[in-house]
């Protein structure tokens, strides 16, 4: 071959390299364990840039790039100028077969190795329930993996903030997974973990892992849950759900003795929107300023004093950047409207359950008049001494001021929870929920005293507590997922001496047992809380604690009672 040839083959090699780097970030794979490597039989043809004055005169790279196959699977990339030519590729036409290792389902069709799928950098996995993650069974129970919930989708968002679907999710289990074997927990403190197995098309960002799902086989004797306290529906702040519809597809919030929606949540504060009507009035006298007007007024003074607590008043947060620290607004047009930033997709989503028309902050459109959601749920204007439209205020609170959240009332709220040392299995609420908030005003020394361990049962000492109220305990997953709920003593004096009793599936070193001061209300009114105390389950050796054991296998060598 002349040196002509040559060098411009070098350039065309070089405008291939230019290609690579101008084309977004998407990348194909092949099928998952094939060895095949793409040769003459497979008839497998890259697609190549090719600039315009170039003469290819090597026969075989020249009716390689000429060829322009109808099935041709490449995608063609941005051209590195625009001189260049994109000569379109041929597909593979190798067949998965036993050889190569790409059949890895007998009773499917095979696929060729020259399918391609867009790899997809996942940058975030959503939570999976806490009643996913931990999973708990006796032996005998269950006959393998399969009868455990694992599921194949996860979802998540990409690098690009997309959401993210990821189907045909396999999982794998360290160490192998055996339904008769009740491991060690001085070996394996988190059980059988299963960890998930993604489609190959799909990698993780550095510094990002996978959600993993802890599964415990009881030994035989061991505490099952039928023998725990009655279930209570008490859930964490974080999995409080977005209700975005007037069909109570997500969490309804009792506070300040009444209803309201969780429109959004995001960065650890939550929106919550006034379900029904609070009253009607008129907006302003002539007005449509929102911060200047009589109703803004109202709701920041008389309505947030007397429709609220001390307490739950003052853990409301100022709304965005509203001006003159307001805390409770009116809903806009932009938050409520189709596509708008609480998700709202029609009229029907609008309609308060009163069925009045509510007002908006947005101005109207002309003159004194205001944007309302009328009965139909759709947004109009109307004039702002109207005195016919009713107000349905909103209001921000951060998830760290809230402990957990629980049945407002009847069946699974914390008045059915009996009162002694077993603690309540936590359960997802059926309906809506009230919140307990931590309050300073009440209080519990940060340390315990005169801690013993007799089997699965520790007693202490507390002290600095204030009278009159519950002492109350909940066991919670490093996530934050509520998993025991109980009262342990009722109307108790300043200091005292009770016991808690560790639940069978507590987690060693990675759930956190805490003990608080409570002070309930009853039904659909918040609950108050003091800084909870840790009293943290380890298998690290403390010489002031006497050794115990949970079912035999868990050992309890230590109880530390650091925050």
């Amino acid at each position: 071959m002349s040196k002509k040839p040559v060098s411009r083959l070098m350039a065309l090699v070089l405008s291939a390299a230019l290609v690579f780097t101008m084309i977004p970030f998407t990348v194909s794979v092949k099928a998952a364990g094939c060895t095949h490597e793409h040769d003459a039989e497979c008839g497998y043809v890259e697609g190549h840039y090719v600039e315009d004055d170039d003469v290819v005169e090597d026969d075989d790279l020249e009716n390689d790039l000429d060829e322009e196959p109808a099935t041709s699977s490449n995608t063609k990339p941005t051209s590195p100028s625009s001189n260049g030519r994109y000569v379109e590729g041929a597909p593979c036409q190798h067949v998965h077969d036993e050889l190569c290792g790409g059949v890895i389902d007998s009773g499917k069709t095979p696929g060729k190795s020259g399918e391609e799928s867009e790899l997809v950098v996942i940058a975030e996995f959503d939570e999976l329930d806490e009643y996913t993650l931990y999973q708990g069974f006796d032996i005998g129970e269950i006959e393998s993996q399969d009868e455990i919930i694992l599921p194949d989708i996860l979802t998540g968002k990409d690098s690009e903030g997309k959401s993210v679907t990821i189907e045909g999710v396999t999982w794998e289990s360290d160490p192998n997974f055996d339904p008769l074997v009740s491991l060690s927990l001085l070996d394996y403190p988190n059980g059988y973990i299963f960890s998930p197995v993604l489609p190959d098309n799909y990698i993780l960002t550095e510094g990002v892992t996978a959600p993993v799902i802890s599964v415990f086989i009881r030994p035989e004797g061991g505490t099952t849950p039928q023998t725990m306290a009655a279930s209570v529906g008490v859930i964490g702040p974080g999995l409080l759900t977005v209700d975005r519809t007037g069909a109570a597809s997500g969490s309804r919030v009792y506070y300040g003795g009444t209803v309201w929606r969780v429109v959004t949540k995001e960065s650890g504060i939550v929106t919550l929107f006034k379900e029904g009507a609070v009253d009607n009035r008129q907006f302003d006298t002539s007005s449509n300023d929102w911060s200047g007007s009589e109703i803004c007024t109202w709701l920041n003074g008389d309505y947030l004093s007397s429709a609220f607590t001390a307490r739950e008043s003052g853990i409301i947060q100022t709304y965005g950047s509203s001006p003159d620290n307001q805390e409770i607004v009116l809903p806009s047009e932009d938050e409520v409207k189709d596509g708008g930033t609480w998700g709202f997709t029609g009229n029907s989503d609008r309609v308060a359950s009163s069925s009045a028309s509510w007002w908006l902050r947005t101005p109207g459109d002309i003159g004194y008049t205001k944007a309302v959601s009328g009965s139909s749920g759709a947004i109009t204007n109307t004039s702002v001494n109207n005195n016919l439209i009713v107000a349905r205020p909103a209001f921000k609170l951060t998830l760290n001021n809230i402990l957990f959240a629980s049945a407002a009332s009847g069946t699974g709220s914390k008045s059915s929870a009996t009162t002694g040392p077993e603690l309540s299995e936590a359960a997802v609420p059926s309906g809506a929920v009230k919140l307990t908030v931590t309050d300073s005003g009440l209080s519990l020394n940060s340390s315990f005293t005169n801690i013993s361990v007799d089997g699965r049962t520790i007693t202490f000492s507390y002290s600095g507590a204030t009278a009159g109220n519950t002492l109350s305990a909940v066991v919670k997953s490093s996530t934050g997922a509520v998993k025991h709920y109980g009262k342990l003593a009722d109307s108790i004096n300043a200091s005292g001496t009770t016991s808690v009793t560790v639940p069978d599936n507590f987690i060693v070193g990675s759930d956190t047992l805490s003990i608080f001061v409570e002070k309930l209300n009853g039904a659909n009114l918040t609950d108050y809380a003091s800084a909870p105390v840790s009293l943290t389950v380890t298998q690290a050796t403390a010489p002031t604690v006497v050794q115990g054991t949970i079912d035999g296998t868990m050992k309890i060598t230590g109880v530390d009672t650091t925050m």
